[in-house]
């Protein structure tokens, strides 16, 4: 049984993107259905790129286990939605508390938009084609040389110049490819990602609906907390910039920052999980109580409101900077898990 009103952590992946993963205060017994409004209210486009459409055809949970931190926190890590996955959608009308786990992520499913996708790719064939040199063009008048040869019949002579040479003409049609090659990337890869296209009709791309003039209310309606998680690349690198401040290691020495966990851990829990006390393993959410234990402890010496939020901002983002000996003793007991089973894999 869940508390319907009871807050709990989800995150949302934005544009596909593993390094936008932002985190929104939800009760457990708010629906799924939910995150569309999440996303309808966030003043920007969250589709990957033109190339989908605005609206998410649904929700996924993330359920691989994750990456586990040596201050104990559970990381995300990138995850292609294969059609497999995409065939099973969360139904929407579900509770949170239903779901998932405290601080689990969801991602939208995108549908491409195949409709605009082959009227780019046709658009710049057209570009191309008109770029064709001249003497090999089927239809020559159509030509941009042709255009260009008009044009230097009215230059000043001393450009001697009668017309585009061939070469010329060779070069101005690959350079035109590389710029419709160039532009349909930026499309792909969501460089280039706007709320719309005027000259391309609704029925081919159709706009979002998002609103983009949003007040504090707003934000506060959807649970936005302002947090981001912080991926595994950045927590390696910050791990091993603080360790080496602090004077913990040498330059030639192995620094465990973290562990990849398996089947039945992290985010790949649970909701019906056990606590097993003799159990090495990192279960959720039963492995994070200490440490939102030790979190509690810490806001509660701290009198600014400031210092409380960003303690808790700061949690939703990396975890505790300094874990408690509880957390500490479990990642060392699960390290040694980690290596025992690497060593029985090579010996098979």
């Amino acid at each position: 049984m869940t508390d319907s009103s009871r807050l709990m952590d989800i995150y949302v992946r934005l544009n596909d993107d593993f390094e936008k993963d932002y985190c929104f205060s939800v009760s457990e017994g708010e629906r799924v259905s939910f995150i569309r409004k999440i996303l309808h209210n966030i003043p920007q486009i969250t589709a990957p790129s033109p190339f989908f459409y605005r609206d998410p055809l649904g929700f996924i949970l993330d359920d691989t286990p994750g990456y586990l931190t040596a201050n104990g926190n559970v990381l995300f890590t990138a995850r292609v939605i294969t059609p497999e996955l995409a065939a099973h959608l969360i139904d929407e009308s579900k509770t949170f508390g239903e779901v998932c786990l405290n601080g689990q992520l969801f991602l939208p499913v995108w549908k491409p938009n195949r409709r605009f996708q082959i009227l780019v790719i046709l658009l710049s064939i057209f570009w191309i084609y008109l770029n064709i040199p001249l003497y090999i063009s089927p239809t020559p008048k159509c030509s941009m040389a042709y255009i260009f040869n008009i044009v230097i019949g009215y230059l000043p002579a001393f450009l001697d110049m009668p017309y585009l040479p061939p070469l010329a003409q060779w070069v101005m049609m690959i350079v035109q490819g590389m710029i419709c090659v160039a532009v349909y990337l930026a499309l792909s890869i969501g460089i280039v990602n706007p709320q719309s296209f005027r000259f391309v009709p609704q029925f081919i791309f159709p706009p979002a609906s998002n609103k983009w003039t949003v007040t504090k209310e707003d934000l506060e309606q959807i649970g936005w907390t302002g947090a981001r998680k912080q991926t595994p690349a950045e927590w390696r690198s910050s791990y091993f910039n603080k360790k080496k401040e602090e004077g913990a290691f040498k330059s030639d020495e192995k620094l465990v920052d973290g562990i990849i966990l398996g089947p039945g851990e992290g985010w790949n829990s649970g909701l019906n999980a056990t606590y097993d006390k003799t159990s090495d393993l990192w279960v959720l959410p039963y492995a994070s109580i200490a440490e939102r234990k030790h979190l509690a402890e810490i806001m509660e010496k701290e009198v600014s409101v400031t210092n409380k939020w960003n303690l808790l901002k700061s949690f939703r983002h990396k975890g505790n900077d300094d874990p408690c000996e509880e957390t500490t003793n479990h990642f060392l007991r699960r390290l040694v898990l980690h290596e025992t089973m690497t060593e029985s894999k090579k010996e098979k």
